[in-house]
């Protein structure tokens, strides 16, 4: 950038601050104001941070998961994973937030993308970006943030293929999650034991869990719980209201 035009943006920038100077400033995680918004735009498109969505070398089926450990600072594997996440879904440019935790990727769209593509993008993001701690959609003015601490419940170090990120197989629990582990726990210890009409196709369920070298399936239904041992998929275990309600609370409201 040339130097005047630096100047002049650092004068309408010290301008603006010792007009403000008085406000408090405001945390923009979770949400960003309107205000904020434009502003953290400014500031991006200042320091050169914004990248067009370009031809990325395509990432071959199944290559996906190499990708393993990337960092936020980078900005080709960083740009493959968003484009093959998103898919057939249209982006125009991101930007990743470096300078300052906690560290983030910015998704500038035509329009917001469904809630369901949203979670599966960012499922994406906290399983190959290691550092990744939000990441935002923004189109329009408007802004949803998903945050790596909403699904802290979720493994993701577990996940290994794509049918889990897609959403074709169950998500693996975070058993150091000492809540959601005490709550799987007393459900194993209080469940009503039925036998299943057929034997249950684990692969339908929501998540998956180890407790003490045994592995369990958890479907969560509106209104009830069941879960099946590995072992034997020939029984349920159906969780009693309580129990229920915690679950909802630690993986829906999540």
């Amino acid at each position: 950038m040339h130097e005047e035009v630096k100047a002049s943006l650092n004068r309408i920038f010290e301008a603006e601050l010792l007009q403000h100077k008085k406000k408090k400033a405001r945390t923009w995680l979770p949400q960003l104001t309107m205000a904020g918004i434009i502003m953290v735009g400014l500031l991006l498109w200042a320091s050169g941070t914004w990248t067009e969505r370009t031809a990325y070398s395509p990432v071959e089926q199944g290559g996906i998961l190499d990708l393993r450990g990337t960092y936020v600072g980078d900005n080709s594997r960083v740009g493959r994973i968003l484009s093959y996440a998103l898919s057939e879904e249209s982006f125009d440019s991101f930007a990743l937030q470096t300078k300052q935790q906690p560290y983030g990727i910015i998704v500038h769209m035509p329009t917001l993308i469904r809630d369901e593509t949203q979670q599966k993008v960012a499922f994406y993001i906290w399983t190959l970006v290691q550092n990744a701690d939000y990441i935002q959609f923004e189109a329009n003015g408007e802004n949803v943030t998903l945050t790596r601490k909403m699904f802290s419940t979720i493994d993701f170090s577990a996940i290994h293929d794509e049918a889990t990120l897609n959403g074709t197989k169950p998500l693996p629990l975070n058993m150091q999650h000492e809540a959601l582990t005490a709550v799987l726990v007393e459900a194993i210890n209080t469940a009503q034991q039925e036998p299943a009409i057929v034997n249950l196709l684990v692969n339908d369920a929501d998540y998956v869990f180890d407790v003490e070298g045994e592995r369990y399936y958890l479907w969560l239904n509106e209104g009830e719980s069941v879960f099946t041992k590995q072992s034997d998929t020939g029984l349920l275990y159906k969780l009693s209201a309580q129990t229920y309600q915690q679950l909802q609370a630690l993986l829906i409201a999540n």
